[in-house]
């Protein structure tokens, strides 16, 4: 039993390593046209792309300012966790063209995770880093950038109840 599987196994072997017979593939070719496998990307989707590689570059340019400041910078780990699940969220959804058009409060929302990535070096270049209270209003806000970008970018609006003459119940 086990010599017969083991013969099987070196037919399909052998069979599969054959070499294509070249007079039947020029003849098949012959009649077929060749077409260039090319799917070209839409605007919105290079659109997506582009926004991706400079909000990208806008997180490098911030980190880049923080390592070079002159009074050494300050990596607080609650900025570069609200800064890196806004930018992650929003190169991942520009994967998927959620955003074809960059809402306005999105932006904000952008601008305003980079400010807190960069807040812990200029409050330690004035000396007020070191003070707790500042810290930890600090956190607050970088807690309520993280809270607005899932409101915002993952969550969505919140449900609405239809008024009247509305189309519930009719569709």
């Amino acid at each position: 039993m086990a010599l017969a599987l083991a013969q099987q196994m070196e037919r399909k072997c052998e069979i599969e390593q054959e070499p294509l017979n070249a007079s039947s593939s020029e003849s098949d070719s012959e009649d077929e046209e060749e077409v260039p496998f090319h799917v070209p990307t839409s605007e919105v989707v290079f659109r997506g792309h582009v926004q991706s590689v400079v909000s990208l570059l806008a997180v490098a340019a911030a980190l880049a300012a923080t390592v070079y400041a002159p009074k050494g910078g300050v990596f607080d780990p609650m900025a570069c966790i609200a800064c890196g699940y806004i930018f992650g969220v929003f190169c991942f959804q520009n994967t998927f063209v959620e955003w074809p058009a960059v809402p306005c409060h999105i932006l904000l929302l952008l601008a305003s995770a980079l400010a807190a990535l960069l807040a812990p070096t200029g409050l330690q270049h004035v000396s007020l880093w070191a003070i707790w209270g500042v810290k930890c209003i600090a956190w607050a806000i970088d807690v309520a950038i993280v809270i607005s970008g899932y409101r915002l970018m993952v969550r969505g609006p919140a449900y609405a109840h239809l008024g009247q003459g509305s189309l519930e119940g009719k569709t």
